[in-house]
């Protein structure tokens, strides 16, 4: 890992944000293959995200933070540790080079709508640039 940080025009621009607009599968499940279309569909769709933000770029080697937040319709089996490891999993390899490249993960749930949250996300990214944090 290096020190250097990478040239703006070959790394991608920080926060990444993308929506899936469905259920996240937990890592207890028994289902394997659910949990693997789940995966997949997050790396799908994180995929499709960047391609939008650069068209060639490199992985990011730098230490990362991801901040999820998960709208479930219905109560929800599994406890948030192991919904998250199935989303920061799908996003290995298209956004960092593996989950080893996080150092700081945390997930927020409500049952709002996800229109409503708008504000919010904008009232953290607005406090994440106060304390020079993006």
């Amino acid at each position: 890992m290096s020190d250097v940080p990478l040239e703006p025009d070959i790394s991608l621009p920080f926060p990444i944000e993308f929506v899936i607009r469905a259920t996240p599968r937990s890592h207890q499940s028994p289902n394997a293959r659910g949990k693997e279309l789940w995966k997949r569909k997050v790396g799908e769709i994180a995929g499709a995200h960047v391609k939008t933000l650069r068209e060639l770029f490199f992985i990011d080697h730098r230490p990362l933070a991801a901040t999820i937040y998960y709208f479930p319709p219905a109560k929800m089996d599994g406890d948030v540790d192991n919904i998250v490891k199935l989303i920061v999993d799908g996003m290995v390899t298209v956004i960092y080079p593996d989950d080893h490249s996080l150092n700081v993960s945390s997930c927020r749930s409500s049952n709002r709508e996800l229109s409503r949250f708008s504000t919010h996300r904008h009232q953290l990214l607005n406090g994440l640039r106060k304390r020079s944090l993006l």
